[in-house]
């Protein structure tokens, strides 16, 4: 006899692997400056629902890897918490939120692509758009026609053509810039600049130094949108400096006031407004008020319309933590920028008191708007670091021969005097953080040279009022970078240094740590550094950086003087691109020619030369586009989950409509797919081909009509309308009657198994008519597809089917106790707000009514309403209805067949829901296949008395949204 034992091979091992990265272009392909994207939980559930693994994607470079035992087909789910990532739509390297795959070795590719709308770009070569200046008075002086705002391309070079958006007598002087996707517009706030005077307030006949102004590029269109002299005095911006004429001032060589300007001298950035940015989803303008050093928060919505002043909010720039400074009074704020959620603002301590260049410092802090404050330092440096020569004509920084001072370009205190009386090259580097931009992310500073706002161009200093001294203004502004780590620390580069990459700049002295990263930030950048008539600075603070390239575009002076070799390449102001691995110059362009040499009296140099000649900068990059789906699969448990091992339905025919005409019937078909051999299908522009214009009601034009030319413009995208309710619909005869759904019952919808908040990613929502009926042509499933905002796809629209139609809800009937109800019909629950707007504070009270759709009455139905927490239960509760926490449940002793019974309970939202925000309240019949969830719009309503903008009601069992007098502006806020 022999013995033995039997060793069970062990299973192999199922390695998956992927990556989730920011799909910046949300085409679903991974590209090289596509970044990879930390922080997402990637979790395998195998067929039993068991969870079988989590791996979470590396902060580093996005990518995860998840060991699992070989079982079969697992679900992958991903999810996130960072509320400003939206799933990307489907491609080859991206597929969605729910993805299935057989887990046998190594599985590699499993990606997922997340997309910020904000960060989205419709095209690869965009309009820039940037402010310039023009001396004197812009109402009407001699340069009142001349342009303060250009458009150009982003390929643009040498001196390529610059279309015209606004005039000195339209917009005046202004630098803080946005651009606001969802109306086509640039915003552009009033800024303080001596030499140029402000734009017109609302009359048309005097200036304002609060005004914000609103282009829109495709249709030329330009006017005041708001005046912030006109709002509660806690706003004002200051008065306007500027000489009231041309001669009313004391006599002078020149007898013209705006030459010497003297009272706005020593107001320049403390007083009008300084950067302005528009929020990521749009809805807000932010701007800083130099005068008061707060910013604001102005809620505008997609329509860019103008609120009521008590909706705005106010936050002070003083005192925030980690601002060190010798005097609260020199804490002088200006930059704005906006990144993932957060909004940043950018600040100086300027010395102006101490007067000692070591006090010098910037500050970069950050806030969340949806907490409404809560301002962190994120970044502070001293600024007394070693700089080039802001004029150079030989080896050295020349000695002035006027005041003996050097033109070196290194950061001076802000002073009240002038620095280089009867001085024909006037330099004096007062620093001004000015803008801030993002590469990826890194942080990407724009400095400006307060001094080149104070000086001019041939123009006399402003207490010399007897002398014939002209004098170049010359500005040095910088331009640097802090790269971020993994745990979220910034670090400012340091000698050439930053992120582990270092440029040409390293050791050149000429930035923080004795390097420059982007070094090629001069004027003749192909000289060496000890030879050559150079200016070492020739940033002017403005900046702009589209994410997925490779470069980083700011506004300059002499941008074409590389060797200046180029006829005539000096005092001009232009634009140059800077490449963010290298730091080197690529491209420039020219935007305005400036004379070296005055014109006699009485003309005047209309621009202003090396003196700060331009403003900020900003893209024209219109909405992302949206995309819907996304599963049809055979339930084969009829649980109403999609769960690994069951049959996906390729060659399902899936249509969409809308309601073109107004009248309330979804009913215009727009589009058709079907299923590919996975299941899956998407409504996205490559298929819809009627989307309507903007706003609804005219049909035959698939695109979304944002200025409302009637004409296709390069930034307004096609397909899917954003915030507009689609019905997706199985109706198509060709999937019955021997098609891809015969002989099919649709399984359970809304099921709620996991209770994490991603159920809907694995429900189905295919809504029947006749639920315990075969599916036909005339008894289809159909899903209320609400969109969401532009570039937020939703891949939550899933249809399952199972060979048997759904269990019946357990109501033994009379009689016969645990005996389930007979075939026949069902039950069906709603579930209705008495009013669908509504604001905190405000009772809603729910009607949930249960129709026994059957032949025999139900007794004992159990309904169960989870209560969000943005509600308080109001008691007192029905007598049938207890509560528990946030659970309401209600029990209908008996309800006759064909017939239905009623249960009303009373909330009330909470005073502290952020607004505006959707509540989204379900109810389910206990064990039974019917979920009912409803959803009321939480804003704040209007104070004028007007009507509100959106209403939501419910219509025939259908969700419908109603938009008042104009376009709708809803929202849900669940992620996919």
């Amino acid at each position: 006899m022999s013995f033995g034992i039997y060793i069970q091979p062990a299973r192999a091992a199922c390695i998956i692997t992927g990556v989730a990265y920011r799909d910046y272009n949300d085409n679903g392909q991974q590209e090289a400056l596509e970044p990879g994207q930390g922080g997402v939980v990637v979790r395998a559930y195998d067929a039993a629902g068991g969870l079988a693994g989590t791996a979470t994607t590396a902060d580093a470079d996005g990518s995860y890897t998840l060991n699992l035992p070989s079982d079969g087909e697992v679900r992958l789910e991903f999810d996130w918490t960072a509320t400003f990532l939206y799933s990307a739509r489907f491609g080859a390297n991206s597929e969605t939120t729910i993805q299935f795959v057989e887990c046998a070795g190594a599985v590699p590719g499993l990606s997922l692509g997340l997309s910020q709308p904000a960060e989205y770009c419709h095209m690869n070569n965009p309009d820039l758009g940037t402010s310039c200046y023009t001396f004197e008075d812009q109402l009407r002086g001699p340069f009142s026609a001349s342009p303060t705002f250009i458009t150009f391309p982003y390929t643009a070079t040498g001196d390529a053509a610059h279309p015209v958006l606004a005039l000195a007598s339209q917009i005046g002087t202004t630098w803080g810039l946005g651009y606001h996707r969802a109306s086509d517009s640039f915003f552009v706030a009033s800024y303080l600049k001596r030499h140029t005077g402000f734009g017109p307030n609302a009359s048309g006949t005097a200036t304002t130094t609060g005004g914000i102004y609103r282009m829109r590029p495709s249709t030329g269109q330009v006017s005041l949108f708001l005046d912030l002299n006109t709002l509660p005095a806690a706003f004002n911006t200051g008065d306007d400096p500027h000489p009231a004429n041309t001669t009313d001032c004391p006599p002078n060589f020149f007898n013209n006031c705006w030459q010497y300007d003297t009272d706005t001298y020593n107001l320049v950035s403390k007083m009008s407004l300084g950067d302005l940015d528009v929020s990521e989803d749009d809805r807000s303008l932010y701007v800083v008020n130099l005068n008061t050093r707060e910013l604001l928060d102005i809620p505008i919505g997609y329509e860019a319309t103008v609120p009521p002043a008590s909706r705005i909010r106010r936050y002070s720039l003083t005192g925030l933590p980690g601002t060190v400074c010798s005097s609260s009074a020199d804490v002088r704020p200006f930059a704005l920028g906006v990144h993932d959620g957060r909004v940043y603002v950018g600040s100086v301590c300027s010395a102006e008191t101490s007067q000692d260049p070591d006090d010098l410092r910037a500050f970069v802090h950050s806030f969340d708007p949806l907490a409404g404050g809560g301002f962190r330092l994120e970044l502070s440096f001293p600024l007394n670091y070693p700089r080039g020569c802001a004029d150079q004509s030989d080896v050295n920084c020349p000695v002035n021969p006027f005041t003996g001072r050097s033109r070196s370009a290194v950061w001076n205190p802000w002073t009240p005097t002038w620095p280089n009386p009867d001085n024909e090259a006037t330099v004096n580097p007062e620093p001004l953080l000015t803008d801030i931009v993002f590469d990826n992310q890194d942080m990407v500073l724009g400095f400006r040279d307060r001094f080149g706002d104070r000086a001019g161009h041939q123009q006399p200093g402003p207490f010399d009022l007897g002398s014939g001294q002209l004098a170049n203004g010359i500005s040095s502004g910088d331009v640097l970078r802090a790269c971020r780590d993994i745990s979220g620390v910034w670090t400012l580069e340091n000698n050439g240094t930053c992120g582990g990459i270092t440029t040409g700049g390293a050791g050149n002295g000429e930035g923080p740590g004795g390097g420059e990263y982007y070094f090629h930030d001069r004027n003749n950048p192909n000289i060496p550094a000890d030879g050559g008539e150079r200016h070492d600075e020739i940033s002017l603070g403005g900046l702009v950086d589209i994410p997925g390239s490779a470069e980083m575009v700011m506004t300059v002076f002499d941008p074409l003087c590389e060797n200046c070799g180029f006829p005539d390449a000096l005092f001009d102001g232009g634009v140059t691109w800077l490449n963010n691995d290298t730091g080197t110059r690529f491209q420039s362009f020219r935007i305005f020619n400036g004379p070296s040499i005055p014109p006699p009296p009485p003309a005047f140099i209309e621009q202003f030369g090396k003196s700060n000649g331009l403003g900020d900068l900003e893209a024209v990059c219109g909405p992302a586009p949206l995309e819907i789906g996304n599963l049809v699969w055979e339930d084969l448990d009829l649980n109403g989950v999609q769960d690994p091992g069951e049959l996906k339905l390729a060659n399902v025919s899936l249509r969409l409509y809308m309601d073109t005409d107004g009248d309330d019937d979804v009913d215009t078909l727009v589009a058709q797919t079907v299923t590919d051999a996975d299941g899956e299908y998407y409504f996205n522009e490559q298929n819809i081909y009627f989307a309507g214009l903007f706003p609804p009601g005219t049909p035959g034009i698939n695109f979304v009509d944002i200025n409302g030319n009637g004409v296709r413009d390069d930034f307004e995208p096609i397909g899917l309308l954003p915030d507009t309710t689609y019905e997706v619909r199985l109706d198509d005869p060709a999937n019955y009657g021997g098609g891809p759904l015969t002989p099919y019952y649709t399984t359970r919808v809304n099921t709620r198994v996991i209770n994490d908040g991603n159920d809907d990613f694995r429900d189905s929502d295919g809504v029947n008519p006749r639920p315990r009926e075969l599916v036909t042509e005339t008894n289809f499933p159909v899903t209320v597809a609400v969109t969401r905002l532009y570039g937020d796809n939703d891949h939550t629209f899933d249809f399952g089917f199972a060979l048997q139609p759904p269990p019946v809800t357990s109501t033994p009937l009379p009689g016969t106790p645990g005996t389930p109800g007979a075939p026949g019909g069902s039950l069906g629950i709603s579930k209705v707000p008495d009013d669908p707007f509504a604001e905190p504070g405000k009772i809603v009270a729910w009607t949930i009514t249960v129709t026994n759709d059957t032949d025999t009455p139900a007794t004992n139905v159990v309904v169960e309403d989870r209560v969000p927490d943005e509600l308080e239960i109001v008691p007192p509760l029905p007598a049938n209805a207890t509560a528990i926490g946030q659970l309401v449940t209600v029990t209908f002793d008996l309800i006759p067949a064909r017939s239905s019974a009623s249960v009303t309970i009373t909330t009330r939202v909470r005073d502290d829901v952020a607004v505006p925000f959707i509540i989204i309240n379900p109810a389910a019949i206990v064990g039974g296949p019917s979920t009912e969830a409803n959803i009321i719009s939480v804003q704040r309503l209007p104070e004028t008395g007007e009507t509100p903008l959106v209403r939501w009601v419910i219509l025939g069992g259908a969700l419908v949204i109603l938009a008042v007098g104009g376009w709708l502006l809803a929202r849900r806020f669940n992620r996919v």
